[in-house]
Parts: structure tokens; sequence; C-alpha cells
């Protein structure tokens, strides 16, 4: 899959937010809570994203995107996990069986609410992090 983010710092979250809402017909956003941790990879990004507040499925993301400032278009692939913590696990374990690879170290973890809207083929997120950021990601299959 493929999608395009676009992310800016922004000074007042509500008035975003309000702003999004109208873009997006009006509609309540849908809060998701997440947690996401950070493996290294020899080539892109790869994270493991655990949703607190719902009965969903966990989801392994790998993702590359360029490592620069303004939209990026990004190609992720997601496999679904139903058991996060034993990934976990099966992670160390393969590092301590293979010494010689430094991939799936734990690279960071990053704990955030996203308020998630849609309208057509687009989806616009806020995200309450250590900062308050407005993400626009344009979803598009291929």
């Amino acid at each position: 899959m493929r999608n395009m983010e676009i992310k800016a710092r922004i000074d007042d979250l509500e008035e975003c937010q309000e702003k999004a809402s109208k873009l997006c017909d009006g509609q309540t956003p849908i809060l998701l809570y997440q947690h996401d941790t950070f493996f290294r990879s020899p080539r892109g990004r790869l994270k493991l994203r655990v949703f607190k507040n719902q009965d969903s499925v966990s989801e392994l993301i790998f993702y590359d995107r360029p490592d620069c400032d303004g939209p990026k278009l990004c190609d992720f692939h997601k496999a679904s996990v139903e058991d996060p913590e034993n990934l976990k696990v099966f992670f160390q374990f393969f590092i301590l069986s293979c010494s010689s690879y430094v991939f799936f170290i734990t690279r960071g973890v990053c704990q955030k609410l996203a308020a998630l809207a849609a309208r057509r083929e687009m989806r616009r997120e806020s995200n309450c992090a250590p900062f308050s950021f407005i993400g626009r990601e344009d979803v598009k299959f291929f």
C-alpha cells in the first residue's frame, strides 16, 4: 500500500481538530490509543502497534519513506498480530540466537492518542504525543 504523509506542528489542537472535523463533513473522530514499539531494521522502519482501547488485533507495520521535511510518499505493509507480547519475546529470542544480527532490537517507543476522521479517500489524523501535531494521510491502495 502507499500513502502521502504531511505532518506539521500546531499551536492550538482544539482549533485544528474543529477545522479537520469540518473538512470531514462534521464527523466525530474515532479516538485510537496507540502504543508503538519501533525496531531496528536493515531497511525502512518496522513497528509493532498495539491498540490500547480496543479489542482489535495489533499490527506489525513495515514502512519505507524518506527522512525529509514536507510531504512524504510512504510505502507500507501491515500484518495482523494476535499476540504482540509474544512477538516481542520472539524477536528477543531471535536476537540471542543470531548474535551477528542487530535487527529487531527495540529502537524506541511512542504512545499517542490519535483522533481519526475520514472523507472519501482521505484520512485526517490528529495525534497527541509529547508534542501536538496534525497529520494528514491520503491513503491510496495500489
